[in-house]
């Protein structure tokens, strides 16, 4: 990760006097000690968005991910018509996210996913005040029951739920049928057997 930092910096040229905004996922690859110490010693500052939210935020993912998957998905179709005698393995695959990659990573599409996510220019508004709230499952709350035959039925689920049952109780593994012993011309070697018994009787 620290050489992701140091294309950053080269690139950007940014500095303690000039610091640069370096927005992340929060993945916890972006946190080694490493890049943390590099990026706060040549003027990166991270700020990683809130877990469960870069549904929401994450440029990348409103407007171009989409595209990439589409522009890849059709570059591999147009490979496996193209090349009838060969299934693409792992050797064809960075050619094909090359030229998903042209396409999908353009100037357009992360420009309009900093501006759909309100990030550049800033948008306080972007989002409504009803999707910040819990959703209906969380904010759930059981009612207490006055009804005891009910306060016992769900005690006498409780103890059926403590029985524990192996999947071999309900279906038993299945029992193969004896071998039938077979010599190369495909007759029983059991009759070939039983044909060179001779009994001798005294």
């Amino acid at each position: 990760m620290t050489i992701l930092y140091r294309l950053c910096r080269s690139r950007v040229r940014c500095f303690i006097q000039t610091p640069v905004l370096l927005l992340l996922d929060n993945h916890e690859s972006h946190l080694s000690i490493e890049a943390i110490d590099y990026a706060k010693n040549n003027g990166i500052v991270m700020l990683s968005f809130p877990p469960h939210c870069s549904y929401k935020l994450q440029p990348l993912d409103h407007t171009v991910y989409g595209p990439f998957k589409r522009y890849y998905n059709t570059a591999l179709k147009d490979f496996m018509i193209n090349n009838t005698a060969h299934r693409p393995d792992i050797y064809d695959i960075p050619g094909l996210v090359a030229k998903a990659y042209k396409s999908a990573m353009t100037i357009e599409n992360i420009t309009s996913g900093l501006k759909v996510t309100g990030i550049w220019p800033h948008n306080s508004y972007i989002f409504a005040e009803e999707e910040f709230l819990p959703s209906k499952d969380s904010a759930y709350k059981p009612s207490e029951s006055s009804n005891p035959q009910l306060n016992n039925t769900i005690e006498t689920c409780k103890n059926v739920l403590a029985i524990i049952f192996k999947p071999e109780d309900i279906r038993p593994f299945p029992v193969a049928p004896p071998r039938k012993l077979k010599d190369n011309n495909g007759h029983s070697k059991r009759n070939k057997l039983q044909a060179k018994c001779v009994l001798l009787d005294e």
